[in-house]
């Protein structure tokens, strides 16, 4: 696929990530608390997943040498493991 199509790609999936993320965020400002909790882990899932596209894609980490492109990945899976932890034990 040229760069240009992959490009193009990867930016109508982050507008389909934003847009269910959008309605997801609607969603969840009701209904019971054990729902919003895991609708609320999906959305920073969904997130941190539309931050490494943009690290890879747009920023170019995956051209990297693998170590670097290694530790983008890292973070990318650590910081969203950290946040869905603090969320998950915040209190109600």
């Amino acid at each position: 696929m040229p760069s240009s199509m992959r490009i193009t790609a990867v930016w109508l999936l982050l507008m389909l990530a934003t847009a269910l993320s959008w309605g997801s965020g609607l969603a969840e400002s009701g209904g019971p608390a054990a729902w919003r909790t895991r609708i609320g882990t999906g959305l920073l899932c969904l997130a941190l997943f539309k931050a490494r596209l943009i690290l890879m894609h747009f920023m170019e980490a995956g051209r990297a040498p693998p170590f670097l492109r290694w530790i983008a990945e890292a973070w990318a899976a650590g910081l969203c493991a950290a946040l869905v932890l603090l969320y998950r034990l915040a209190p109600a």
